[in-house]
């Protein structure tokens, strides 16, 4: 084997590790809290590691939440902050999810805007979606801005929230035979003098009813 051919050896093997350091980093929080659900429970969505689609860009996740033992989830209420205009916009900064007991769970929530007017489910929720910006290099990031729950009977809940922008994530259903009983939030702290984007993504923890 040549020189060269051992560098160009070298350069691939240091660029692998580089590249699964960065994806133990960017997934370490999310297993920590993910590893410690019940065996007939699970996440969605399922793909393992960094999923940008529901997971936004950029935060920490926050311990997951669930509903008492025997609820279930059949509404939710989002914290909002209303556009801006000429400052920074944070838009979607937290998630509560409605038991049907009258329970409440959440995760991380960050601090700006109001809480607004829920919506329900006539029974159990069973799947989701997220409306979520893409990265706006050096313009105003938000990350997520809407959220909804696909009921049981296959109608939308979709509460009020105050900015609209980007993309909706394809919807994810939980498991056949199971409905959603929690969540994982990902939150960015507060950067002070940064960019800030306050709620980033969220995963709903599935089970039987």
């Amino acid at each position: 084997m040549t020189i060269h051919e051992r560098v160009i050896i070298m350069k691939l093997y240091l660029q692998a590790k580089i590249l699964f350091s960065m994806l133990l980093t960017s997934t370490s929080a999310y297993a920590e809290n993910s590893k410690q659900l019940d065996p007939n429970q699970g996440i969605i969505p399922s793909v393992p590691g960094y999923y940008p689609e529901t997971d936004g860009f950029w935060g920490d996740w926050g311990f997951y939440d669930k509903c008492p033992l025997g609820q279930y989830v059949d509404g939710y209420t989002l914290l909002s902050e209303e556009e801006q205009i000429n400052s920074d916009d944070t838009t979607l900064n937290g998630i509560i999810l409605h038991c049907s007991g009258g329970a409440r769970a959440t995760s991380s929530i960050s601090k700006w805007g109001s809480w607004i007017k829920p919506a329900y489910c006539h029974g159990p929720a069973k799947g989701f979606a997220i409306q979520i910006e893409p990265q706006q290099g050096d313009d105003d990031d938000t990350a997520a801005n809407d959220f909804m729950l696909v009921c049981n009977d296959s109608s939308i809940a979709h509460a009020e929230t105050r900015t609209h922008w980007g993309n909706w994530s394809n919807i994810y259903y939980c498991p056949t035979g199971q409905v959603i009983q929690g969540l994982i939030t990902r939150v960015e702290r507060q950067r002070y003098n940064g960019d800030d984007t306050a709620l980033n993504g969220v995963r709903m923890i599935c089970g039987q009813p």
